[in-house]
């Protein structure tokens, strides 16, 4: 499914409209992360949640991957129907254009002035990833050259959690993801169930996947 955004928006920015429904409950005070409200969903079944369950209560390894396979494929219908229902929400609200407008401007504003103090450089870590695809590079170069990418990872993660807290960044992403979920409600008044369950499956699945490399953890998604 094609996603329809505004021009102003920065490339890569679908992805960050997509995961606005999916983010709502995590990030709104009146949840937590693990879904304490676990209303069932019509639109589609609990069999994935319930056999990983049962897999762990008899944990044969084939039954677990059976199980663990269908949770991953009622993620991907859930994240389907929830991106239908933000495009709704979107088409039908011309002001969540405007407010999301404000939020990705300020925060690539105060992200930008928080890399600066950090004293990190994105086109850096593009060339140490380039200078590391190298295979004429020596082990001892590569093992220095990864230091340093840790270090700059470790900085980028100190300016992020500088930006993702300020406080204006925070109004404006609180009043963006409460109005969407209202529109998005007038759309479907299943759409928060829908969350829910999308929430308690993702939970379950971070027990059932192998933990990230530091490679998949970088700034730069490399």
């Amino acid at each position: 499914m094609s996603c329809r955004v505004p021009a102003f928006l920065p490339k890569g920015i679908c992805i960050a409209l997509t995961l606005a429904l999916i983010s709502f409950l995590q990030i709104s005070p009146a949840h937590s992360e693990s879904g304490q409200q676990q209303p069932r969903s019509d639109k589609g079944t609990d069999n994935g949640l319930s056999g990983y369950q049962e897999a762990e209560r008899n944990p044969d390894q084939q039954e677990m991957k059976k199980n663990v396979a269908q949770m991953q494929e009622r993620v991907q219908q859930l994240q389907k129907e929830i991106a239908e229902i933000r495009d709704k929400a979107m088409d039908n609200n011309p002001e969540l254009e405007d407010l999301l407008k404000e939020l990705v401007l300020t925060r690539d504003e105060i992200m930008s002035e928080n890399l600066a103090r950090e004293d990190v450089e994105m086109k850096r870590l593009e060339e140490i990833d380039k200078k590391l695809q190298n295979e004429d590079n020596s082990r001892e170069k590569k093992d220095k050259l990864q230091r340093e990418k840790k270090n700059i990872y470790r900085d980028y993660k100190k300016a992020e959690y500088r930006t993702e807290n300020n406080q204006k960044v925070r109004e404006l992403r609180e009043k963006f993801y409460t109005e969407l979920m209202e529109a998005a409600k007038k759309e479907d008044p299943e759409a928060e169930e829908m969350l829910n369950e999308l929430n308690r499956l993702r939970h379950q699945l971070n027990f059932a996947r192998p933990e990230a490399s530091p490679e998949e953890a970088s700034p730069d998604g490399q």
